[in-house]
């Protein structure tokens, strides 16, 4: 490995340990990314509805150099929190441990 991967490794790991010492569930704070070209855009949840959350927009250097941004989400915006339990890997109907 080079010095890049050993770095955007870092910094995955890094999303990954925030995301968890935060907690189980859809909860503000934690960082999911989206597809994009041949990249990922960044975004952390900034607040917690009944069926969608507020995200925005990180820029991450070394995970997003082309800075990619998802067209339907932009910079700020709001995301389906069915979108947020597939990410996470959680199942609504047992998961409802939200905020």
């Amino acid at each position: 490995m080079n010095d890049t991967q050993n770095t955007v490794e870092f910094h995955l790991n890094e999303i990954k340990k925030t995301n968890d010492s935060i907690g189980y569930g859809i909860l503000a704070g934690k960082v999911f990314s989206v597809h994009v070209a041949d990249g990922r855009a960044f975004y952390r949840i900034k607040k917690v509805g009944k069926k969608k959350s507020k995200v925005e927009w990180m820029n991450i250097p070394l995970l997003n150099p082309d800075k990619y941004i998802c067209p339907v989400i932009g910079l700020k915006g709001y995301v389906n929190n069915e979108y947020l339990y597939l990410f996470f890997g959680m199942n609504r109907n047992t998961d409802l441990r939200l905020c």
